[in-house]
């Protein structure tokens, strides 16, 4: 009667530590589904930022080929095509007054900066509320 009462005691304790080691891996698990879920959000941000650092460096690009480019060596910037001579934006020599082109990619650069600007405030001040 004593042993297997005693048989019974280590057959409790036993299944106490398996319950306990069986909790102890949930909590692992689901802490390694949260870094997991951290990790990705933090990927995808990153993703995002230099996709917005690649967006602005090609409207860059974009902004020395169509205000800089010389015309006339077989490739004319899309800005200088299409406008009758007597269109209000047209110089009478077959060219853009270049003060449009300017005012385009000048509009097109303060967007991305703004998104870019606001996309930073959003993420760290969402950020910053969950924080002490």
């Amino acid at each position: 009667m004593y042993k297997e009462i005693r048989n019974l005691n280590i057959n409790g304790a036993i299944g106490q530590l398996y319950q306990e080691l069986l909790l102890l891996l949930l909590l692992l698990l689901l802490f390694l589904v949260l870094f997991l879920f951290l990790f990705l959000f933090l990927l995808l941000l990153l993703l995002l930022f230099l996709l917005l650092l690649f967006l602005f460096l090609f409207l860059l690009l974009f902004l020395f080929l169509f205000l800089f480019l010389v015309p006339g060596d077989g490739w004319t910037p899309p800005c200088e095509r299409g406008f009758h001579p007597d269109h209000p934006r047209h110089d009478g020599a077959g060219r853009a007054v270049p003060w449009f082109c300017l005012r385009f990619f000048v509009i097109c650069y303060l967007f991305v900066v703004f998104c870019c600007s606001y996309l930073l405030f959003v993420f760290f001040h969402v950020d910053s509320i969950f924080t002490p």
